[in-house]
């Protein structure tokens, strides 16, 4: 069609259900059903008056002058399916305002059509509204009302009708005609009356048998061993409440967490999938989970909406879903209120500890918890802003709610990692990390968040191992689930020499959070100490392959490679952090030692001094600078900045009796002694 045309049209979407597994597992069949499909809807389109548009992939678009020719054409269609082996198709239709330009449709109906086709059952239809005025007088086909959906990038809800395929077909109507017949030649009018009344009530008890029947088939307990919640995407079109949406996701992954005999995947792993288009089966793969649960979240003013739906990652079917119209005064008991409805429909057996715990609410403060949402948005984007502006919106709700223990563990996590990462001295950031901490405890001693973040603060600060496995032990006492507890867990036996416990905690972790980078990575952190360096290297690059991206899994490889005396592949991986952390003093430092113990020490005294610059305006671990000097051969100033190290209660000297690069400072007394204060944990 030459030129540009704007015209009322019913778009059709049909999508192949399982097509991309298909195609990673045969490639071949994959092409196949490909073509069949093509055969299959090609001459049905036109033969109800449809323009074939074009293909998308698996998808197929299509447009009909009236949403009538539309339906019955996608009837026949899904008809048709039973007779190909593994072709199942969802199919989704709207009628709307459209752009005709040369061979192509453009406009929001197209966008609106292709969304309710995602949303479809696997060999259902759905249609919008539009199309549903347009058939509801069409006695021959029978809809039903599904629900109104948020669509992605569409303003307002959707009202979603479904096709009844089964009542598509005259079969019915045809067998009623003939039983007409035959009781008007045999009884005449009288039967006809008689079976007036008796003929629904008969279908009517038949159905109610047919109805338990089915209810007596489906297993007591729905087996959905493992779910994983995604990002609930914001809806809203205002990103500044982009907190709201991330925040309710992560606070049902923790309620959820909670129940019994069901596994929840972490916040970090889910999370790698936001923004991103991934089949369910594919999530299902990777995460190893039989279900995934998302939702759209849209506020208003004070009016919230929330739309959730349960889709099992095997079949892609819907196996349940529900819209929430709620007041924002009511988000906190909502939080409650979905994961009692999830538990009730995977029909999870709760003691009355577990609803008491899902029901558990830690502020009655609307505003506290949005601030502590707020605060917790910003401390997962784990940069200096974002740490500083987290603590900013956790004081703020402590002002509001002086006993909401959960934002005292925010506070106390901000400043753990401002201290680890070196954005503060640690004799300003620790410190003010357990008062928190210990404020959080006050208020509730069976917080497991509250004693992980004292555990951390009193390993890296006070080196109090003693103290911090008995925390990190409690937290994972009261929750098994907590993948990070037992990550923290795994670096304090690290810490204290006991490796394969280690290594045991961080495969835990995994299995909880599969996708976390870090978790994936930091067995080659713990294999370095251990010096089991060809063990070291799997992790890394199982982590960079993740994301190439992730500077920690560089600078742990670099590490590794150093000590196996691959010096160009260490140096290479090095540079590669400081690519990704632009001025990191500490993938500075290890560059620096690389150089140095491979002979280049002109290269490392160059980084040398700039680090040494750097003190005037920030702060740089003295840990860091003593490694470079060990490095370079020079004992003095390597044990003159490890002292400086001490006094600053730097969080790296926990592992000072074990690491690598300090082997040329063992025999000299002064090191033994360091290594017996740091033993000695403060009061």
């Amino acid at each position: 069609m030459p030129g540009q045309s704007r015209q009322l049209a019913a778009i059709m979407f049909t999508d192949i259900v399982g097509y991309t597994a298909l195609m990673g597992d045969d490639e071949q069949k994959a092409f196949d059903l490909l073509n069949k499909n093509r055969e299959l809807q090609k001459p049905l389109i036109e033969k109800y008056g449809g323009r074939w548009i074009k293909e998308l992939g698996d998808g197929v678009m299509a447009s009909f002058s009236t949403a009538t020719d539309a339906v019955q054409c996608s009837i026949a269609i899904q008809q048709s399916c039973n007779t190909i082996s593994n072709l199942k198709l969802r199919i989704g239709i709207h009628l709307g305002d459209v752009v005709f330009e040369n061979d192509d449709v453009f406009g929001d109906g197209v966008n609106i059509a292709a969304r309710i086709q995602a949303i479809a059952p696997v060999g259902g239809i759905y249609i919008s509204e539009a199309v549903y005025n347009n058939i509801s007088n069409k006695k021959e086909i029978n809809t039903k009302f599904v629900r109104a959906e948020i669509l992605k990038n569409v303003k307002e809800p959707i009202k979603i009708y479904e096709i009844s395929l089964a009542a598509a077909s005259g079969q019915t109507k045809g067998e009623n005609r003939n039983l007409n017949k035959i009781a008007n030649r045999i009884w005449g009018k009288s039967f006809r009356s008689i079976m007036y009344w008796i003929f629904p009530a008969l279908i009517l008890i038949i159905g109610l048998v047919i109805f338990f029947n089915k209810e007596k088939l489906v297993p007591e307990n729905i087996v959905i061993p493992a779910l994983a919640v995604l990002p609930f995407s914001n809806e809203s079109g205002n990103p500044d409440i982009e907190y709201l949406s991330d925040g309710m996701t992560e606070m049902l992954i923790s309620n959820l967490s909670q129940l019994p005999n069901l596994k929840v995947k972490a916040r970090t792993s889910v999370f790698r999938y936001k923004g991103k288009e991934v089949s369910v089966q594919q999530i299902g793969r990777e995460l190893k989970v039989k279900a995934i649960l998302s939702g759209r979240v849209v506020q208003r003013g004070q009016d919230l909406l929330l739309s959730l739906w349960l889709v099992d990652t095997d079949t892609e079917e819907n196996v349940w879903s529900k819209q929430y119209n709620r007041k924002m005064s009511d988000l906190i008991t909502l939080q409650s209120e979905i994961a009692k409805d999830v538990a009730d429909n995977l029909k999870i057996k709760l003691s009355g500890a577990d609803e008491q715990q899902l029901n558990k609410q830690y502020t009655a403060d609307v505003e506290a918890y949005q601030l502590d949402l707020k605060g917790r948005f910003f401390w997962n984007r784990r940069t200096e802003e974002g740490l500083r502006k987290g603590i900013e919106y956790f004081e703020q709700a402590m002002s509001r709610d002086p006993g909401y223990s959960l934002a005292y563990v925010g506070l106390a996590d901000s400043y753990n990692l401002l201290g680890f990462y070196g954005f503060l001295p640690p004799k300003e950031a620790f410190p003010k990390a357990k008062a928190a901490a210990r404020q959080a405890l006050a208020l509730n001693e069976k917080l497991a968040e509250a004693h992980n973040s004292l555990a951390y603060a009193v390993l890296y600060y006070d080196w109090d191992f003693m103290t911090a496995e008995k925390e990190f032990t409690r937290a994972i006492e009261l929750n098994p689930k907590y993948p990070i507890a037992h990550q923290w867990y795994g670096n304090l036996l690290t810490a204290t020499g006991r490796w394969e416990e280690a290594i045991q905690e961080f495969k835990r972790a995994q299995e909880l959070d599969p996708l976390s980078l870090v978790i994936t990575a930091v067995p080659a952190w713990t294999y370095y100490y251990a010096r089991q360096y060809d063990r070291g290297v799997e992790p890394c690059l199982k982590a960079i392959e993740m994301d190439e991206n992730f500077a920690l899994a560089h600078d742990w490889l670099g590490q590794v490679y150093e000590r196996k005396g691959m010096y160009e592949k260490a140096i290479a991986a090095f540079k590669k952090g400081l690519t990704i952390l632009s001025n990191d003093p500490e993938t500075a430092a290890l560059l620096a030692h690389a150089y140095a113990v491979s002979g280049n020490k002109r290269e490392a005294q160059v980084i040398l001094d700039d680090l040494l610059e750097h003190l005037s305006r920030r702060y740089v671990s003295p840990y860091h600078i003593a490694t470079v000097y060990v490095g370079l051969g020079n004992k003095v100033r390597a044990l003159k900045w490890l002292e400086t190290a001490f006094n600053d209660r730097q969080n790296m000297l926990i592992l000072l009796k074990h690491d690598p690069r300090m082997d040329n400072l063992r025999s000299d007394p002064r090191f033994g002694e360091l290594l017996r204060r740091i033993a000695k944990p403060v009061d």
